[in-house]
């Protein structure tokens, strides 16, 4: 998935699975400050966790830099969560941002501190 773009794999999986929305969580790299791999591992588990708790089905995933900038970090795509309790559990691992996508498979990075949607990369 790239932001901003539509996604025909997550609209298809979207229908498939009859859910509304989707999230892109990690808990790699809190407040983007590099992490020992075993915190991030540790932290990642937590996170899956804490998703399958709520019920939700996640989906494991790479996240990687286009730029090839920053190291790429293991995700969760977690089918049916809603924007704010995304950004509450992304605040809660300390993730500046995530991706969230409705019904239109159109992946869209939102801030976590703010609350607001970030513009649209040029």
């Amino acid at each position: 998935m790239q932001v901003d773009c539509c996604s025909e794999d997550l609209s298809h999986l979207l229908r498939h699975r009859g859910q509304p929305c989707a999230a892109v969580l990690t808990a790699f790299n809190p407040g983007s400050v590099l992490q020992e791999e075993s915190s991030n591992l540790r932290a990642q588990q937590a996170l899956a966790k804490e998703l399958h708790a709520l019920g939700l089905d996640c989906i494991p995933g790479r996240h990687e830099d286009p730029g090839g900038r920053w190291p790429a970090e293991a995700g969760l795509l977690a089918l049916g969560l809603t924007r704010n309790a995304a950004r509450e559990i992304a605040a809660r691992y300390g993730q500046l941002a995530f991706l969230w996508s409705d019904a239109d498979a159109i992946p869209r990075l939102v801030e976590t501190t703010s609350g607001a949607d970030l513009p649209p990369r040029p």
